[in-house]
Protein backbone atom coordinates (compact mmCIF):
# COMPACT_ATOMS: atom_id res chain seq x y z
CA UNK A 1 0.00 0.00 0.00
CA UNK A 2 1.20 3.70 -1.00
CA UNK A 3 0.24 6.59 0.39
CA UNK A 4 0.47 10.30 -1.12
CA UNK A 5 1.95 12.30 1.22
CA UNK A 6 1.85 16.43 1.36
CA UNK A 7 5.55 17.47 3.45
CA UNK A 8 4.76 20.85 4.35
CA UNK A 9 7.30 23.58 6.02
CA UNK A 10 7.54 22.74 9.68
CA UNK A 11 6.02 25.93 11.12
CA UNK A 12 2.97 25.89 9.00
CA UNK A 13 -0.37 25.38 10.32
CA UNK A 14 -3.43 24.40 7.90
CA UNK A 15 -6.49 25.10 9.82
CA UNK A 16 -9.35 27.74 9.75
CA UNK A 17 -6.83 29.85 7.92
CA UNK A 18 -3.82 29.16 6.35
CA UNK A 19 -1.52 30.14 9.37
CA UNK A 20 1.45 30.10 11.11
CA UNK A 21 3.10 28.14 14.49
CA UNK A 22 1.96 30.48 17.58
CA UNK A 23 -0.16 33.14 15.57
CA UNK A 24 -3.46 32.90 14.59
CA UNK A 25 -3.24 35.52 11.86
CA UNK A 26 -3.26 34.11 8.04
CA UNK A 27 0.12 34.40 6.42
CA UNK A 28 -1.33 34.99 2.90
CA UNK A 29 -0.83 38.13 1.37
CA UNK A 30 -3.26 39.55 -1.32
CA UNK A 31 -1.37 41.25 -4.55
CA UNK A 32 -3.93 43.56 -6.65
CA UNK A 33 -4.19 43.78 -10.21
CA UNK A 34 -2.60 46.83 -10.74
CA UNK A 35 0.73 46.03 -8.38
CA UNK A 36 3.95 44.42 -9.49
CA UNK A 37 5.26 42.97 -6.39
CA UNK A 38 4.33 39.32 -6.59
CA UNK A 39 7.91 39.56 -4.86
CA UNK A 40 7.23 41.34 -2.03
CA UNK A 41 3.88 39.52 -1.20
CA UNK A 42 5.83 36.27 -1.20
CA UNK A 43 8.54 37.38 0.77
CA UNK A 44 6.03 38.87 3.32
CA UNK A 45 4.11 35.58 3.41
CA UNK A 46 7.55 33.55 4.45
CA UNK A 47 8.53 36.38 6.66
CA UNK A 48 4.81 35.76 8.45
CA UNK A 49 5.52 31.92 8.33
CA UNK A 50 9.04 32.51 9.69
CA UNK A 51 7.69 35.05 12.78
CA UNK A 52 9.63 38.23 11.73
CA UNK A 53 6.43 39.53 11.06
CA UNK A 54 2.85 40.50 12.36
CA UNK A 55 0.53 40.66 9.84
CA UNK A 56 1.10 40.76 6.21
CA UNK A 57 -1.69 42.58 5.45
CA UNK A 58 -1.22 45.81 7.46
CA UNK A 59 2.42 46.28 5.71
CA UNK A 60 1.51 49.63 5.39
CA UNK A 61 0.41 50.99 9.12
CA UNK A 62 3.35 49.24 11.02
CA UNK A 63 6.66 51.19 11.98
CA UNK A 64 8.93 48.31 12.98
CA UNK A 65 12.25 47.56 11.18
CA UNK A 66 11.03 45.09 8.64
CA UNK A 67 7.58 46.02 7.62
CA UNK A 68 8.72 49.80 7.29
CA UNK A 69 11.37 48.31 4.46
CA UNK A 70 9.15 46.45 2.79
CA UNK A 71 6.57 49.04 1.99
CA UNK A 72 9.49 51.47 1.10
CA UNK A 73 10.56 48.67 -1.28
CA UNK A 74 7.30 48.82 -2.43
CA UNK A 75 6.29 52.07 -2.92
CA UNK A 76 9.84 51.91 -5.26
CA UNK A 77 9.04 48.64 -7.83
CA UNK A 78 5.20 48.86 -7.42
CA UNK A 79 4.98 49.06 -11.32
CA UNK A 80 8.64 47.79 -12.24
CA UNK A 81 8.72 45.10 -10.70
CA UNK A 82 12.31 43.15 -9.03
CA UNK A 83 14.91 40.54 -10.56
CA UNK A 84 15.64 37.65 -8.03
CA UNK A 85 19.38 38.96 -7.82
CA UNK A 86 17.73 42.64 -6.40
CA UNK A 87 15.19 40.68 -4.12
CA UNK A 88 18.15 38.99 -2.66
CA UNK A 89 20.08 41.88 -2.22
CA UNK A 90 16.92 43.38 -0.37
CA UNK A 91 16.50 40.57 2.14
CA UNK A 92 20.04 40.65 3.05
CA UNK A 93 19.73 44.53 3.94
CA UNK A 94 17.10 43.73 6.21
CA UNK A 95 20.09 42.86 8.23
CA UNK A 96 17.46 40.02 10.34
CA UNK A 97 19.02 36.74 10.84
CA UNK A 98 17.80 35.53 7.28
CA UNK A 99 19.85 33.14 5.37
CA UNK A 100 19.27 32.82 1.18
CA UNK A 101 20.48 30.65 -1.53
CA UNK A 102 19.60 31.84 -5.04
CA UNK A 103 19.58 29.97 -8.10
CA UNK A 104 18.80 32.42 -10.87
CA UNK A 105 18.76 31.82 -14.85
CA UNK A 106 18.76 28.26 -14.47
CA UNK A 107 16.74 25.84 -16.77
CA UNK A 108 13.02 24.28 -15.87
CA UNK A 109 15.10 20.98 -15.01
CA UNK A 110 17.89 22.61 -13.13
CA UNK A 111 15.08 24.53 -10.99
CA UNK A 112 12.99 22.30 -10.25
CA UNK A 113 15.45 20.08 -8.34
CA UNK A 114 17.27 22.85 -6.11
CA UNK A 115 13.62 23.54 -5.14
CA UNK A 116 13.05 20.15 -3.96
CA UNK A 117 16.36 20.26 -1.99
CA UNK A 118 16.06 23.40 -0.17
CA UNK A 119 12.26 22.07 0.90
CA UNK A 120 13.97 18.60 2.04
CA UNK A 121 16.26 21.22 4.61
CA UNK A 122 12.83 22.72 5.72
CA UNK A 123 13.26 25.99 3.83
CA UNK A 124 10.62 28.33 2.54
CA UNK A 125 11.04 28.57 -1.20
CA UNK A 126 10.08 31.65 -3.36
CA UNK A 127 10.03 30.59 -7.26
CA UNK A 128 9.65 32.13 -10.41
CA UNK A 129 8.06 30.79 -13.42
CA UNK A 130 6.15 31.92 -16.96
CA UNK A 131 3.70 30.68 -19.00
CA UNK A 132 4.20 28.98 -22.21
CA UNK A 133 4.45 31.43 -24.83
CA UNK A 134 4.34 34.33 -23.00
CA UNK A 135 7.35 36.64 -21.71
CA UNK A 136 6.49 37.79 -18.36
CA UNK A 137 6.83 36.09 -15.05
CA UNK A 138 5.28 35.35 -11.70
CA UNK A 139 6.65 34.72 -8.38
CA UNK A 140 4.82 32.55 -5.85
CA UNK A 141 5.65 30.88 -2.49
CA UNK A 142 6.27 27.34 -2.38
CA UNK A 143 5.68 26.06 1.21
CA UNK A 144 5.61 22.48 0.37
CA UNK A 145 5.86 19.87 -1.81
CA UNK A 146 3.76 16.38 -2.58
CA UNK A 147 4.58 12.97 -3.82
CA UNK A 148 4.34 9.62 -3.40
CA UNK A 149 5.02 7.18 -0.48
CA UNK A 150 5.91 3.52 -1.27
CA UNK A 151 7.80 1.11 0.56
CA UNK A 152 9.60 3.53 2.82
CA UNK A 153 10.93 5.77 -0.14
CA UNK A 154 9.29 9.17 -0.92
CA UNK A 155 9.13 10.73 -4.21
CA UNK A 156 8.17 14.04 -5.42
CA UNK A 157 5.97 15.24 -7.67
CA UNK A 158 4.31 18.38 -7.01
CA UNK A 159 4.75 21.89 -5.45
CA UNK A 160 2.90 23.23 -2.83
CA UNK A 161 2.38 27.24 -3.32
CA UNK A 162 0.94 29.74 -1.97
CA UNK A 163 0.01 32.44 -5.19
CA UNK A 164 -0.01 36.37 -4.44
CA UNK A 165 -2.44 37.29 -6.89
CA UNK A 166 -5.43 34.13 -6.64
CA UNK A 167 -7.65 33.93 -4.09
CA UNK A 168 -6.68 33.22 -0.67
CA UNK A 169 -6.93 29.44 0.64
CA UNK A 170 -9.96 28.58 2.24
CA UNK A 171 -10.59 26.60 5.60
CA UNK A 172 -7.86 23.57 6.31
CA UNK A 173 -6.68 24.26 2.71
CA UNK A 174 -3.29 23.67 1.90
CA UNK A 175 -2.56 26.60 -0.40
CA UNK A 176 -4.49 27.72 -3.60
CA UNK A 177 -2.16 26.35 -6.29
CA UNK A 178 0.10 23.80 -7.06
CA UNK A 179 2.89 22.83 -10.05
CA UNK A 180 2.69 19.44 -10.89
CA UNK A 181 6.42 18.05 -12.55
CA UNK A 182 6.52 14.55 -12.42
CA UNK A 183 4.66 11.60 -13.29
CA UNK A 184 3.02 9.81 -10.68
CA UNK A 185 3.64 5.86 -10.99
CA UNK A 186 4.89 3.85 -7.72
CA UNK A 187 7.87 1.25 -8.57
CA UNK A 188 8.38 3.54 -12.02
CA UNK A 189 11.97 5.59 -12.12
CA UNK A 190 10.48 9.57 -12.38
CA UNK A 191 10.56 11.46 -15.31
CA UNK A 192 10.46 15.33 -15.31
CA UNK A 193 8.26 17.24 -17.55
CA UNK A 194 9.67 19.39 -19.84
CA UNK A 195 6.82 21.94 -18.45
CA UNK A 196 5.07 22.04 -15.36
CA UNK A 197 1.21 21.86 -15.01
CA UNK A 198 0.22 25.39 -12.92
CA UNK A 199 -2.97 24.66 -11.66
CA UNK A 200 -5.09 27.49 -9.86
CA UNK A 201 -9.01 27.36 -8.32
CA UNK A 202 -10.22 28.63 -11.85
CA UNK A 203 -7.42 27.91 -14.39
CA UNK A 204 -4.42 25.50 -15.57
CA UNK A 205 -1.12 26.78 -17.33
CA UNK A 206 1.90 24.75 -18.72
CA UNK A 207 4.67 26.94 -17.27
CA UNK A 208 8.52 26.87 -16.64
CA UNK A 209 10.12 27.22 -13.92
CA UNK A 210 13.23 29.21 -14.28
CA UNK A 211 14.33 30.74 -11.01
CA UNK A 212 14.06 29.97 -7.27
CA UNK A 213 14.92 31.43 -4.41
CA UNK A 214 15.36 30.27 -0.78
CA UNK A 215 15.16 31.51 2.86
CA UNK A 216 15.26 30.28 6.43
CA UNK A 217 16.57 31.28 9.75
CA UNK A 218 20.14 30.79 10.99
CA UNK A 219 18.16 29.90 14.54
CA UNK A 220 14.49 29.92 16.65
CA UNK A 221 13.21 33.11 17.17
CA UNK A 222 11.01 34.06 20.70
CA UNK A 223 7.37 35.14 19.35
CA UNK A 224 5.46 36.82 21.66
CA UNK A 225 1.80 37.26 21.12
CA UNK A 226 -0.36 39.75 21.96
CA UNK A 227 -4.08 40.59 22.36
CA UNK A 228 -5.61 39.59 19.19
CA UNK A 229 -3.44 37.67 17.81
CA UNK A 230 -0.58 40.75 16.89
CA UNK A 231 3.19 39.97 17.64
CA UNK A 232 6.62 41.07 17.84
CA UNK A 233 9.97 39.54 17.25
CA UNK A 234 13.05 39.66 19.21
CA UNK A 235 15.07 40.15 15.74
CA UNK A 236 19.51 38.78 17.20
CA UNK A 237 12.56 43.70 -15.15
CA UNK A 238 11.94 46.73 -16.03
CA UNK A 239 8.67 46.97 -18.37
CA UNK A 240 4.58 47.56 -17.24
CA UNK A 241 3.72 43.84 -15.79
CA UNK A 242 0.22 42.18 -16.92
CA UNK A 243 -2.24 40.74 -14.18
CA UNK A 244 0.20 38.23 -13.12
CA UNK A 245 2.05 40.74 -11.60
CA UNK A 246 5.47 40.01 -13.82
CA UNK A 247 8.08 41.31 -16.43
CA UNK A 248 9.54 40.30 -19.31
CA UNK A 249 12.47 37.61 -20.04
CA UNK A 250 15.07 40.15 -18.20
CA UNK A 251 13.21 37.54 -15.06
CA UNK A 252 12.28 41.46 -13.43
CA UNK A 253 9.86 39.78 -10.86
CA UNK A 254 7.58 41.11 -11.70
CA UNK A 255 -1.31 45.96 26.39
CA UNK A 256 -1.73 43.22 28.77
CA UNK A 257 0.92 40.49 29.53
CA UNK A 258 2.54 38.58 27.08
CA UNK A 259 3.56 35.09 27.13
CA UNK A 260 6.84 34.04 25.07
CA UNK A 261 6.67 31.20 22.55
CA UNK A 262 9.67 28.72 21.42
CA UNK A 263 9.71 27.27 18.07
CA UNK A 264 9.55 23.34 18.44
CA UNK A 265 12.23 21.47 16.91
CA UNK A 266 12.16 21.76 13.57
CA UNK A 267 10.35 18.68 12.01
CA UNK A 268 8.16 18.00 8.68
CA UNK A 269 3.93 19.01 8.61
CA UNK A 270 2.70 15.79 6.80
CA UNK A 271 -0.82 14.58 5.71
CA UNK A 272 -1.50 11.43 4.06
CA UNK A 273 -4.11 10.03 2.17
CA UNK A 274 -4.28 6.25 0.70
CA UNK A 275 -3.91 5.47 -2.91
CA UNK A 276 -3.53 2.02 -4.69
CA UNK A 277 -0.09 0.73 -5.18
CA UNK A 278 -0.45 0.35 -8.72
CA UNK A 279 1.14 2.01 -12.19
CA UNK A 280 -1.80 4.74 -12.09
CA UNK A 281 -2.28 6.07 -8.84
CA UNK A 282 -5.57 7.27 -8.00
CA UNK A 283 -7.46 7.95 -4.27
CA UNK A 284 -9.56 5.41 -2.87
Amino acid sequence: MGFTVQRFHPLIRPELYLGADGSAIPVFSRQSAWDSLCTLHALASALKILGLIADPARIATRQRKIEAAIWRKAADIFQTGVTFTELADFIAGLDCGLRIKLFERGSHREVVPFIERELARKRLVIASFRVIGESHNHAALVIGVEGLEHGGRFVPHALLILDPAESPPGAFATGNARLDYADRKPGKARRLWRYSKYATAGETFSVVVNAALSIHVDKPYVLRSYPRGSAAIDCPMTQSMNSWGSTSRARRMSSSSMRSIRRPPLSYFETKVCVRSSLSATSC
